[in-house]
């Protein structure tokens, strides 16, 4: 859609995405802020953690996107699934960041993002906090931008240091990853381990365990926050903060990976990789994509 009356429905699709991860923000905080039992925690095939709250998120935004917008498909983390083949699809993460969440620290995100089939991009995403009801969302080609409870929306831009041994870059990928429902593991543990000690010798490690945050706080700006890299993704969700990092002046690499050889991809297009490596400026993402290219290639030998 490139009409006035595109750009329009797409305002409005957005602003449902915004009222569908608040939703499940306000399931998820009881159980964060430890006022309700989250009862038992599974593993699943990719050996990450799945609690009961993960499906009550999903189901809540579920409900407002579908009564919202029922020819738009929608496709959840957590299995629900919804809608027949169309121009645009909805992805919903209800629980990124299981991990910390179950352990009580507050940097879970829910993600919700519009994908479209035609061009095969992302066309917008929304991320939100449930311990802070902080929220970013980006359209494509319209910026990068922030709000917290009634506050209007503020626009972000990137950091605009350089990259060095004073500089977060956040990780997620230091216990290897399973894709495929845990079939086919994307970075070796021995490579995630060289690619750690890469990066310690050369920035700061950040590691809090939702790709969601990552992303939203490196389009957020935050001081001396250079950028990121993940292979562990559990779907395509987890690279849609791409778009904000993008849209708010960074940039990003993105590649698919089988036996150690790299494949370049687009970015915008998490359908079609296994790694996403992106920064406050093409500069950084080079650098940590040399990191990466480096780390593998050690590892091999």
């Amino acid at each position: 859609m490139t009409t006035r009356s595109g750009r329009d429905m797409i305002s409005k699709i957005v602003k449902t995405m915004e009222r569908a991860v608040l939703a499940s923000c306000e399931v998820i905080r009881p159980f964060a802020m430890g006022s309700r039992s989250l009862g038992d925690v599974s593993v699943k095939a990719d050996e990450t953690l799945l609690t009961a709250v993960d499906k009550m998120s999903e189901d809540v935004g579920k409900v407002i996107l579908r009564d919202a917008f029922p020819d738009i498909p929608f496709i959840g983390e957590e299995g629900g699934q919804s809608g027949a083949n169309a121009r645009y699809e909805f992805w919903y993460d209800p629980l990124d960041g299981t991990a910390p969440f179950v352990i009580g620290t507050p940097t879970s995100t829910v993600i919700c993002a519009l994908y479209d089939n035609i061009e095969c991009v992302l066309k917008a995403v929304v991320i939100a906090e449930p311990a802070y009801q902080r929220v970013w969302s980006a359209i494509r080609g319209q910026g990068s931008y922030f709000r917290v409870a009634d506050i209007p929306k503020q626009k972000r831009v990137v950091w605009p240091g350089d990259l060095g041994r004073g500089t977060g870059v956040f990780c997620d990928f230091t216990q290897g990853f399973k894709r495929d429902k845990g079939v086919r593991q994307i970075f070796s543990d021995h490579q995630a381990l060289v690619l750690t000690t890469q990066l310690a010798a050369n920035t700061r490690l950040l590691l809090l365990g939702s790709n969601g945050a990552h992303q939203a706080y490196v389009a957020d700006g935050r001081d001396k926050v250079a950028g990121g890299i993940t292979t562990a993704m559990g779907g395509p969700w987890d690279a849609a903060g791409a778009l904000l990092v993008m849209e708010a002046g960074g940039a990003a690499k993105a590649f698919s990976m089988d036996k150690s050889i790299l494949s370049e991809r687009n970015p915008l297009n998490p359908k079609s990789y296994d790694i996403l490596v992106y920064g406050n400026s093409p500069q950084t993402t080079e650098t940590l994509t040399d990191y990466l290219k480096q780390a593998i290639l050690e590892a091999v030998e």
